[in-house]
């Protein structure tokens, strides 16, 4: 089953971040094991995808159990999107992992998304909805980020 993990922010943080220009926002949590940013900014997969190549290096690959675990210490939401997509469903980054942690067999739509409410199983959704994300890679750097950054 899934835990939340609470992000609370240091008076030192919550100071700096009441004294940033109103053009910058905090949006990303990053895990625990420091593999996966999670953005908080809905968008759609593709505009997620576009993002995380931008900022970091690609929507989030789950290659194992452990991952899959390690995203549900970030996501806040109940469903966030992540890199698996259908055209024989496959993961954005290109990597080639089999690992498959689906609520139903039978699939719809497109483009993927963990879900909390099924305890970190995946749900099919069409991709042009909007949902908050989980990005990977070496540059999660930065939890603030200029809004409007990816579009």
């Amino acid at each position: 089953s899934c835990q939340t993990s609470v992000y609370e922010l240091t008076t030192v943080q919550t100071a700096l971040i009441q004294t940033l220009p109103v053009a910058f926002v905090p949006i990303g949590t990053k895990s625990p094991a420091g593999h996966f940013l999670m953005v908080q900014q809905p968008m759609t997969w593709r505009e997620a995808q576009r993002y995380c190549r931008k900022h970091h290096t690609d929507l989030a690959s789950v290659r194992n159990q452990a991952e899959n675990k390690e995203i549900c210490n970030v996501a806040g939401s109940s469903a966030v999107w992540i890199g698996l997509f259908k055209d024989t469903w496959e993961w954005s980054d290109q990597s080639n992992s089999s690992f498959r942690y689906w609520v139903d067999r039978e699939l719809n739509e497109s483009c993927a998304a963990w879900n909390r409410s099924t305890s970190g199983q995946w749900i099919d959704r069409e991709c042009l909805k909007e949902f908050p994300f989980v990005c990977y890679g070496s540059k999660l750097r930065s939890l603030i980020v200029p809004p409007n950054s990816s579009r």
